[in-house]
């Protein structure tokens, strides 16, 4: 873990190392620094990048809030949780898979009341923001609010004037978004026996016949479905949600 700085607005890049935002982020924050914001950023030793960074049947975000004596998993969420104590707001910068499809935000239903979360995540520019339940860091991080990136964002470069702004107290105003909640992920097995395809985009709706065999709401809806590149990984194919 590698850190810059001391405040109330923390920035985390690298959850998941593989994530395409990872470099130009670190890059960023290597000259970056100002006052009242503070960055960590993941440490990621080769052998474990070249797994992509997770390592089988472990998923970073279900570590949280960590264990200072448990996997390497588990002992970056225990650094972040206490690195992130107090902050006033928590920025979680990610990357939409193979940077395809549109930019979205994402946080929990308990810190969407914060105004300073719904100001940031309207920042990404979507027209829908997730809500995520425990385990995950946004339920643990005070004021969490995540960005997952397209390639086409024009939100990197703003950043660094963003964060300026809100380090002096700036709150953005909140656009109107709808709500969606995650339901659960849908593992290799489940998927193959109901016949759902491999690949999904965002906010596709799978079809209603298999999301009732599966026990999910109807309508049920994919998000970060690929099974070519999760399956091997974690024994899952993608996340389903509903509205909330």
């Amino acid at each position: 873990m590698t850190s810059n700085s001391t405040g109330k607005i923390t920035v985390i890049n690298r959850m998941h190392p593989d994530e395409w935002p990872g470099d130009q982020v670190d890059e960023m924050f290597s000259r970056l620094h100002i006052p009242g914001v503070q960055f960590v950023t993941r440490d990621v030793p080769e052998a474990h990048m070249r797994s992509r960074g997770i390592e089988p049947g472990i998923n970073t975000v279900r570590c949280f809030p960590g264990r200072p004596d448990g996997n390497r998993d588990e002992q970056w969420a225990w650094q972040v949780t206490e690195f992130c104590r107090d902050s006033a707001l928590v920025l979680d910068i990610h990357g939409v898979r193979r940077g395809r499809g549109r930019s979205y935000p994402f946080t929990s239903a308990e810190s969407w009341s914060s105004p300073l979360v719904r100001g940031v995540a309207s920042l990404v520019g979507s027209t829908w923001v997730q809500f995520i339940p425990a385990p995950h860091p946004v339920t643990v991080l005070p004021n969490c609010v995540g960005a997952d990136l397209a390639l086409s964002t024009s939100f990197l470069d703003e950043l660094p004037g963003l964060l300026r702004q809100l380090s002096q107290g700036w709150v953005p105003p909140t656009r109107t978004m709808k709500a969606y909640r995650i339901t659960g992920g849908v593992k290799a097995s489940e998927a193959k026996a109901v016949g759902l395809k491999r690949r999904y985009e965002q906010l596709e709706r799978l079809p209603d016949e298999a999301a009732r065999r599966l026990g999910l709401p109807v309508p049920a809806h994919a998000i970060g479905w690929d099974a070519d590149t999760l399956e091997p990984l974690t024994g899952y194919w993608g996340d389903v949600m509903t509205t909330a």
